[in-house]
């Protein structure tokens, strides 16, 4: 692993880099209401299905995507809503 992807977020068990974005009361953790009420990003490894909160950001790809798909899951929640 390179230095520039060892300051991105990536998963301590296995080292994948493609991770999944989850809400912070999904993650079972000693201080996981501690870093969800500091807004600390939770993530999920979908190869061996750790979850985990990271304060590293994901590379720049995973992020453009992730937003994509948040911004489509928000919009289907609209339209399911208004009908």
């Amino acid at each position: 692993m390179s230095l520039s992807d060892s300051l991105r977020a990536h998963c301590p068990i296995c080292g994948n880099m493609e991770l999944q974005r989850i809400p912070g009361e999904r993650v079972d953790s000693y201080f996981g209401f501690l870093w969800s009420r500091l807004s600390i990003p939770a993530y999920r490894c979908e190869p061996c299905r750790h979850k985990y909160f990271s304060i590293r950001p994901l590379r720049a790809k995973e992020a453009k995507e992730q937003a994509k798909e948040q911004t489509k899951e928000r919009e289907l929640a609209e339209m399911a809503s208004s009908k």
